[in-house]
């Protein structure tokens, strides 16, 4: 049957459904709607509700007419009935969607998306059990894949009340059901709990709750727990296939390559080659060096495309976190390469990773795409036009990308979106972030507090508290001391009923907030300081040269005073994990020296057991440009001693020397003290193939820059490393009479 063309077909086939044929006039709709695919021809959306009508739907068909969203594509009656539905839950008429699902249930085939409706009406009326039980009929569409239910959905009910509700069933799968969806919806802001909740589902959810553990462990850098846990999900699941690319991800970034080498090839004769031994094979072929294997790799995957078995592997995802922050990315693979580098993305990854990487490889392009942004800019700006949030976190991905400070002043002065879904929820929450890194490279701690309240006001606003207090922990690690930022938080956590969040806040509330930063920073009594880094080199130094001089150690290096050290006048500590793992001894360390300083990262779920002064740090590196740092709001620089310098530098030090940062990790250990395995995947980045020496040399020669014009300098005392930004003092020529 052809599809209506104009209003004489259109009266023919209303006669039809006039005479109540409503299989011909049903499938005379499908017809129209497959080839049409749009509701926004009138007749068709005319027709559809006089079919909804003469089936007894009469306010469904009042819908379709008033309401249905003239743009929305569809070639399926059933998301016509599920937007339908969605819209009585919105308008409270919870019986009534009670009523239209149960006559859907038996007319269509898919019926997950009615299934998921049905346990949200559970939700809204504040029922969680009665939203587990429903939720099971979910689980039954697809029995090999869980879904927990939405964690929006655990903070509308209430985080402490689903906890209760959920460990008030009796042991099963239901109640287990109840755990694994709590513990995923925390495992982003609370992932010691999270990971509490999952045990407690192992019996009836074993291979999601070790999935959830792998995943968790190696967002954490803790790649030697993941690759154990890995394994043994591998060896015991239904479908080890699956769970390879959490193993292989981990093996990369703990720098056992060759093992991981070794994984692919079992994997190759197990499953044939795909896009997960692929991008493995590639990265591992440039962190050896051997290009020639790069490139032939590459070629081989244009010339005959691999299958995709696994939708979460990007192909050369790698690649782009590489070189985005170099200074030269267009130059950083020969050309040949960087070509089929851009095809290999162009094929097997979305149209973000092949974009971003055109960005950096490609100038010319880029430069184009930054014309046609500016000129959109200009115009919203004369017009007052609103360019929508989506757009706007583009530009600015870009525009970063590309170091085009002019044009991110020009972006943050445009005006943010006043109302949004939940999907733009997380662009508005990049723009904002931007727009505080760029006020905290500039020192303006104010302007960053206003943009941080301003979108945390604008989710409050708009019921979009589930998402904004997963922004807590990158709000309080840039800005520790706003008390705007810090209540706006604790009331959000309050209106979550999330009790051990509110906890945290209140605490955090009562230790820092009213502190000074410059009086907590302090001022020098004396012109030049000694910064040490825990270089293997400074075991052979005479450290005792240093007594009666400003000493600053960092992170564990207090451990030097075994070696002849002074008592170190300073600790700086800004290492998550090794805070995590050694928080007892560096508590103690922290005592007994005169200021202890410690990034918020660090402390945010652990608060130290001795006094500390906390400082917060952008998400801008100083690798990028020069950046201003505000007292006790610093930049990041890939190693610890970078914020120190900027904290001796504010102190009022004029004459900083550098020792123990050699940059080499090639050798048996990697710290004076030692340094297992653990420390090993922390410095993945500074092995072969990594960007990590080169970023800390483009940190301090940027440092350099902006401390110069104020009479201050850095020096590298070392004996030998791969620090060459700064100038070279002998550390024994420095002492000798």
């Amino acid at each position: 049957m052809k599809v209506m063309h104009g209003r004489t077909r259109y009266s023919v086939k209303l006669l039809v459904s006039k005479a109540l044929d409503l299989s011909r006039t049903e499938g005379f709709a499908h017809s129209a709607r497959v080839s049409l695919r749009y509701l926004r021809n009138s007749l068709l959306r005319r027709y559809e509700a006089g079919v909804a009508t003469l089936r007894g739907d009469v306010d469904l068909g009042k819908w379709i007419w008033h309401y249905r969203p003239v743009s929305v594509a569809t070639s399926d009656r059933s998301d016509i009935y599920r937007d339908w539905v969605e819209e009585l839950i919105a308008t409270g008429q919870y019986d009534k969607a009670e009523l239209a699902l149960a006559q859907l249930a038996g007319r269509f085939q898919k019926t997950r998306a009615f299934s998921k409706l049905h346990t949200r009406i559970a939700i809204e009326k504040g029922l969680w059990q009665e939203a587990l039980v429903r939720w099971q009929a979910v689980e039954m569409a697809d029995p090999r894949r869980f879904v927990p239910l939405p964690a929006e959905w655990i903070y509308r009910i209430g985080v402490e009340r689903a906890r209760a509700q959920t460990a008030a069933l009796e042991p099963g799968r239901l109640r287990a059901l109840g755990m694994l969806s709590l513990a995923s919806a925390l495992r982003s802001v609370e992932e010691a709990q999270a990971l509490a909740l999952a045990r407690g589902a192992r019996r009836f959810y074993r291979e999601q709750v070790l999935e959830l553990v792998v995943r968790t462990l190696s967002a954490n850098t803790r790649y030697t727990a993941a690759i154990w846990w890995a394994q043994r999900l591998i060896d015991t699941a239904d479908t080890p296939r699956r769970y390879m690319p959490l193993l292989v991800e981990a093996l990369i970034a703990s720098s056992r390559l060759d093992e991981c080498h070794q994984v692919l090839t079992a994997y190759v004769a197990t499953y044939g080659r795909d896009t997960l031994w692929l991008r493995a094979e590639v990265e591992i072929s440039y962190r050896c060096s051997d290009f020639v294997r790069m490139h032939t790799l590459m070629q081989d995957a244009v010339d005959t495309r691999l299958p995709c078995h696994h939708k979460s592997v990007r192909v050369m995802d790698w690649l782009y976190k590489l070189i985005r922050l170099d200074p030269e990315p267009h130059a950083f693979l020969p050309s040949e390469t960087q070509a089929l580098a851009m095809k290999i993305a162009s094929l097997y990854d979305k149209s973000s990773i092949s974009g971003a990487l055109r960005v950096l490889l490609e100038p010319d392009k880029a430069d184009r795409i930054a014309q046609r942004h500016a000129a959109q800019i200009r115009e919203a700006r004369q017009n007052q036009l609103l360019i929508p949030a989506t757009e706007q976190e583009k530009m600015f991905n870009i525009a970063l990308r590309r170091r085009d400070w002019a044009q991110l002043e020009d972006l943050s002065a445009l005006s943010l979106p006043d109302s949004f879904d939940t999907a733009s929820a997380k662009a508005l929450w990049n723009i904002a972030r931007h727009r505080i890194d760029l006020h905290l490279a500039q020192a303006d701690v104010r302007s960053a507090e206003a943009t941080a309240c301003a979108v945390l006001d604008q989710l409050a606003a708009q019921h979009h508290d589930s998402y904004a207090i997963t922004l807590a922990a990158g709000l309080v690690f840039r800005l520790p001391l706003s008390a705007g930022v810090l209540d706006r938080l604790a009331a959000c956590a309050r209106r979550l009923d999330f009790a051990q969040m509110s906890a945290r806040l209140e605490t955090w509330q009562d230790r820092y907030t009213g502190l000074d930063p410059i009086a907590a920073t302090g001022r020098a009594e004396r012109r030049r300081c000694f910064i040490l880094g825990n270089a293997p080199s400074i075991a052979d130094l005479p450290l005792e040269a240093l007594a009666g001089e400003d000493i600053f150690c960092v992170n564990r290096g207090m451990r030097a005073m075994a070696l002849g050290l002074p008592q170190p006048k300073y600790l700086v500590v800004a290492d998550s994990k090794v805070y995590r793992n050694h928080a007892r001894e560096i508590d103690a360390d922290g005592a007994s020296v005169a200021r202890f300083f410690i990034a918020s990262n660090c402390i945010w779920r652990q608060q130290p057991s001795v006094p500390a002064i906390p400082f917060g740090s952008s998400g801008l590196k100083l690798s990028l440009r020069p950046l201003q740092p505000a007292p006790l709001h610093l930049h990041r620089g890939e190693t610890v001693v970078v914020p120190t310098a900027q904290l001796a530098f504010q102190m009022g030090y004029r004459e900083i020397y550098i020792l123990g940062v050699d940059l080499d990790y090639s050798g048996p250990v990697t710290h004076f003290y030692g340094g297992g395995r653990s420390e090993t995947e922390r410095l993945n980045n500074f092995r072969p193939g990594g960007s990590a020496t080169a970023m800390v040399n483009l940190s301090f020669a940027n440092l350099q820059k902006l401390v110069a014009p104020q009479g201050c300098r850095i020096f590298n005392a070392a004996p030998g490393g791969k620090l060459t930004a700064l100038e070279r003092v002998g550390f024994k020529d420095f002492f000798s009479p």
